[in-house]
């Protein structure tokens, strides 16, 4: 109980840190207190500020082992066929549109960035914590997409509110797939190269076509799709380690 109790405020801090830091970056950006506006680059510095922040933590504080195993690679890199696939599907949208982006480097790196970041975060220190104590594997896998998606309200400082809400649905289901893919995989590696890849193709989209849907329907379908990825990512899961447990 006293594990549960430290993981519990452990993990509490670890969001108020995320949470205080996204804050700050709003306000300063708002308050032109930096000669910077809104954009790829202050996005890409935010990231990587974050990434810093937790890694110390982790190393002086929490001390958390982040999975980087490297067994069964070539089974794992079929494991990513969502991610080819949706790249793919990106592609063919540049053909279609016979335009390139104009600001593909500046994607990447973003999309890149991001997902390192989020990874280590959520999965790598996170979802591992909870695993460590609880007697399931479903429930941290429900709490840490649960974080994951909600983390996403901040984005109502600069959107819509029915798109935010989209965007929280979406973004949860993603993380139950990316904690899947972390479980599977044994790996925050394959983690983060289908996150960067859910990332990278909406900014082509958007850039090639103009825009994006955000209908209920859009966001049933797509959280769809990942719960069925996620699942099967889980079935593969028991079935390599025999788990019994949910």
């Amino acid at each position: 109980m006293a594990r549960v109790k430290q993981n519990f405020w452990q993990i509490l801090s670890l969001i108020l840190i995320e949470l205080a830091i996204l804050l700050l970056y709003i306000f300063v950006m708002d308050k032109g207190i930096v000669p910077y506006k809104y954009d790829s680059f202050s996005t890409i510095a935010l990231e990587l500020f974050c990434l810093f922040v937790f890694i110390a933590i982790n190393r002086f504080v929490f001390k958390q082992p982040i999975f980087h195993s490297t067994k069964n690679l070539y089974r794992n890199l079929l494991l990513l066929l969502p991610a080819y696939l949706y790249l793919l599907y990106g592609v063919f949208s540049v053909f279609e549109n016979y335009v390139l982006p104009s600001n593909l480097i500046i994607y990447f790196l973003t999309a890149i960035t991001t997902a390192i970041s989020e990874e280590y975060l959520f999965r790598g220190l996170i979802l591992a914590r909870l695993l460590s104590t609880s007697k399931t594997t479903i429930f941290p896998l429900i709490v840490t997409s649960l974080l994951f998606g909600t983390m996403h309200l901040i984005h109502l400082f600069d959107q819509s509110f029915f798109t935010t809400l989209n965007q929280v649905i979406q973004v949860s289901f993603v993380g139950f797939t990316l904690g899947t893919l972390y479980l599977v995989t044994h790996s925050i590696y394959f983690p983060i190269v289908l996150h960067a890849t859910l990332d990278l193709v909406p900014f082509i989209l958007i850039d090639t076509s103009g825009g994006s849907s955000d209908s209920w329907m859009s966001t049933f379908v797509y959280s769809l799709i990942y719960l069925l990825i996620g699942l099967a990512y889980y079935l593969i899961y028991r079935i390599d380690r025999g788990v019994k447990k949910i």
